[in-house]
C-alpha cells in the first residue's frame, strides 16, 4: 500500500477495484435473471432463458404469428388478474412464463425447440454467455487489481492495458443490448410489467447502466489518465 500511495498510484487503483466489482455485479445480475429454474409443472427443472421467451415475438412464419397471439394473450390475462388483485388488495399473481415449445418433459428426454424459436432460443443462450464472460473477465481482472496492492504486482502491465480492458468492457456490453436490442416487442409495458423473466430486474436496464458506465469508463478515465496523471505520476514506469 505504502509503494501505491508513495508513487501516486493509489487512487487509480481504488478506482479500477470499484470499476470491476460494478462490473462483476451487473454481469452477475444480468447472468442470474437469465440462470434463474423454473419448473415446468412439476416435469424438468430448467433455467429460464431456456424455458421461457424473453418476448412474445419469437419468429416468423404463420406459426410464429399465432404463438405471438396466444403468449400476448397470455400476459394480457396476467395483467388483468394483476389489476383485480390489487383492487382487493391480493397477493399479486405469478408472472406469465411465455414457454418454447418442444422443450424435455423429464431429464431423459432430448433438448429442443420448434424451428421457428431457434433463434430466439439461441439468441437467449448468447445473452448469458455473454454476462457470465463479462463477470469472469471482470472477476479475474478485480483479483489481480487487488494484488496490485502490495509488491507492485504487474501493477504497469495492468495500467498499460486498461484502454483495452475499457474496449473489452464496452464491447461485453454493446454485444448485450445488441442482442437485447434485436428481440421485438422487448421493452413493451404488458411485456416488462407480466413476463417472468423481468421478475427479478430489467435485464435491458442492466445491460444499458453497464454500455453507459463503460463509456465512460473508456472516454473519461483513460483521457484524465492521460492528459492529468503526468503531474502526478500514476502509472508506473
Amino acid at each position: 500500500m505504502a509503494y501505491l500511495k508513495d508513487k501516486g498510484y493509489e487512487v487509480r487503483a481504488f478506482y479500477l477495484n470499484a470499476l470491476y466489482v460494478l462490473f462483476i455485479l451487473l454481469g452477475s445480475l444480468f447472468a442470474a435473471t437469465l440462470n434463474a429454474p423454473y419448473e415446468r409443472e412439476g416435469m424438468v427443472t430448467l433455467p429460464l432463458y431456456q424455458t421461457c421467451a424473453l418476448s412474445p415475438v419469437t419468429g416468423e412464419g404463420a406459426s410464429a404469428e399465432e404463438y405471438a397471439q396466444e403468449a400476448t394473450d397470455i400476459l394480457k390475462i396476467r395483467e388483468q388478474n394483476a389489476k383485480v388483485a390489487e383492487e382487493n388488495d391480493e397477493e399479486e399473481p405469478a408472472r406469465s412464463c411465455l414457454e418454447f415449445l418442444d422443450l424435455p418433459a423429464t431429464e431423459e428426454d432430448d433438448f429442443a425447440v420448434t424451428d421457428w424459436q431457434q433463434g430466439a432460443f439461441d439468441g437467449q443462450q448468447t445473452l448469458f454467455n455473454i454476462a457470465l464472460a463479462t463477470a469472469i473477465m471482470n472477476g479475474l481482472l478485480f483479483a489481480w487489481s487487488v494484488l496490485m496492492h502490495w509488491e507492485n504486482f504487474g501493477i504497469s502491465w495492468h495500467f498499460g492495458a486498461q484502454p483495452l480492458f475499457s474496449v473489452i468492457n464496452l464491447g461485453l456490453f454493446a454485444g448485450l443490448i445488441g442482442n437485447l436490442g434485436g428481440i421485438e416487442d422487448l421493452n413493451l409495458a404488458l411485456n416488462v410489467d407480466n413476463n417472468i423473466m423481468f421478475e427479478m430486474l430489467n435485464v435491458f436496464s442492466v445491460a444499458l447502466a453497464g454500455l453507459i458506465i463503460a463509456a465512460l469508463d473508456l472516454i473519461g478515465s483513460n483521457l484524465v489518465i492521460f492528459w492529468a496523471c503526468k503531474s502526478y505520476k500514476c502509472w508506473s514506469k
